[in-house]
């Protein structure tokens, strides 16, 4: 059974299901194990007494007449599977201890010599069970509480679902592991952070990297030989050389590669932000891993066929189309104190040549003090004053300094036309945070390195091949009909017939499908927060 099919098991359908076939589990030795003589029967009052403190256990277990699941008890389901997977689970970068799964495992061992029935650990063995695979499938961390950046609410499967779910898995092992998500980056990442776990435990990167300048093909210093020791160790070798010390060629080619690898510009210029991502310790590393397999089972059971998907970090927007990816672009997102909320929503239409309607904040706290410096800031800029209760007839003459931020009456638009903070066009999926993606006049600073400039918005490098491309469903001349809007310098709102879901999401770790780890910088600190959360929910990576 999918974790879709169980996320819809709830309430009153899983307890008919359970009362017309209470004892569907496969038997022990399907588990994969030797199949053990059964164990003594607990009796249905005792199962519903040792499960009546937990609502969910004891409604589970009301459904089955007190029957019980697990063979220590008398039921058909051995618990080694179970166990295997809590003692496993760090390898999912979960916090093994709360899960219990050596002391269950000692319990179920004394239960076995004895040969008594023990109800309290066959509650505790299905408690486990339902946390287990919740936080297997869905996150063991609640995002909203970690940062209110992070809007995303993983949908987290109904726990009397699990229970009915692993009662009718004819493998249990296999059918937990199936918890997890089904992308396969996923077990990529997975590997990575095994090999770095190992690695951090072995001591890390060695070799030493002193401060300094930017280093250039041709310089000489010891700190090329330091640049070139560290980029053995991080798996991007240049060739061996009797000159360690001279930025050569091959070094040049190997710094582009590690650029390439953690989103920076491959000048081939080993920089301030290219000696940060070699500065990063295994440990650090490791947590990355750790964060990011966390925030894969936060993400959505379905991105949907034709989708779009911002990486903040990574600068990046894809329109993909299946397994197909038919648009690409680097992108601006916002500054540090006006952070890109990730959400998912849906696109549903586009503005060609836009009005920008200025957020308050904008207008008060960034146009006002620029307009007391200068009164002609309004016309220079194509901007307009709107209010209920009318506007300056001259605004080169107003006084501007008697308004502060508290007291500012108006509002601020700016029309269409090539100095729009919008640019030509916005794409827009309607939500609270009232963030969309747009073009910008702005193109310059597509070439950085680091692309953190905006309001909160997504700007888009080529907005005009993006709206090809959404446009290409609906029309026979996507490029023509667009551009014949574009001439028309008139505001113009273009629905989608078919709406596009946009997920705006934060990865700072992932391995390609050329099994390429990708590393990027956390902007925002927010992997920070989930590491602290992780640490506080009990994980204990053994390093």
């Amino acid at each position: 059974m999918s974790l879709m099919d169980c996320k819809r098991l709830a309430g009153a359908a899983f307890a008919a299901t359970l009362l017309s076939a209470p004892f569907g589990a496969a038997p022990a030795a399907a588990q994969g194990e030797q199949a053990a003589p059964p164990a003594p029967a607990a009796a249905p009052s005792q199962i519903l007494f040792a499960a009546a403190s937990q609502p969910l256990l004891a409604a589970f277990y009301e459904a089955r007449q007190g029957a019980p699941l697990w063979s220590i008890a008398g039921g058909p389901l051995s618990p080694t599977p179970l166990l295997d997977a809590l003692e496993a689970a760090g390898s999912h970068a979960l916090p093994v201890a709360s899960y219990g799964g050596a002391a269950l495992r000692a319990r179920v061992r004394a239960a076995q010599a004895s040969g008594a029935p023990d109800p309290a650990l066959e509650a505790a063995l299905s408690q486990a069970l339902t946390r287990y695979a919740g936080d297997l499938s869905a996150g063991a961390l609640e995002p909203r509480k970690i940062d209110r950046n992070i809007h995303r609410f993983p949908e987290r499967p109904d726990g009397a679902g699990l229970l009915l779910s692993a009662a009718a898995a004819p493998d249990l092992g296999a059918w937990l592991a199936s918890l997890a998500p089904q992308d396969p980056s996923y077990e990529r990442l997975r590997a990575l952070y095994a090999d770095l776990a190992a690695r951090a435990r072995a001591g890390g990167w060695r070799a030493s990297l002193a401060e300094g300048g930017t280093l250039r093909p041709g310089d000489r210093s010891p700190r090329v030989a330091q640049l070139r020791a560290r980029l053995d160790e991080l798996g991007t070798p240049a060739p061996q050389t009797a000159e360690p010390e001279l930025y050569d060629p091959a070094l040049e080619a190997a710094v582009m590669d590690f650029q390439r690898r953690h989103g920076l510009n491959a000048d081939g210029l080993a920089g301030r932000r290219t000696f940060a991502a070699l500065g990063a310790d295994a440990g650090e590393r490791f947590r990355q891993a750790a964060v990011n397999l966390e925030r894969m089972r936060w993400q959505p059971d379905a991105w949907g066929r034709r989708h779009i998907k911002v990486n903040i970090p990574d600068y990046t927007m894809r329109l993909v189309d299946g397994e197909e990816t038919l648009f690409a672009t680097r992108v601006v997102v916002g500054r540090r104190r006006h952070q890109t909320v990730e959400f998912s929503d849906e696109m549903e239409y586009m503005v060609v040549n836009p009005t920008w309607h200025l957020p308050r904040s904008i207008a008060t706290e960034e146009i006002l003090p620029k307009l007391q410096e200068n009164p002609n800031y309004l016309v220079e800029r194509n901007m307009r004053l709107v209010s209920d209760g009318g506007v300056p007839a001259d605004t080169t003459t107003h006084d501007w300094l008697q308004y502060d931020r508290g007291s500012f009456p108006y509002r601020i638009k700016q029309r269409p036309g090539y100095g729009n903070a919008l640019g030509r066009v916005k794409f827009m999926f309607p939500n609270q945070f009232s963030i969309y993606l747009h073009d910008t006049p702005s193109k310059s600073l597509f070439k950085r390195d680091g692309r953190a400039f905006s309001h909160g918005c997504v700007r888009v490098e080529n907005p005009f091949d993006l709206a090809y491309a959404l446009l290409g469903p609906q029309l026979d001349d996507p490029v023509g009909t667009f551009q014949a809007w574009l001439d028309a310098r008139s505001e113009r709102y273009v629905h989608l017939n078919e709406h596009v879901p946009v997920h705006i999401t934060y990865r700072t770790v992932w391995v390609d499908e050329a099994g390429t780890a990708q590393y990027r910088a956390d902007i925002y600190g927010r992997d920070r927060k989930v590491w602290t959360a992780l640490e506080q929910a009990g994980l204990t990576p053994a390093l």
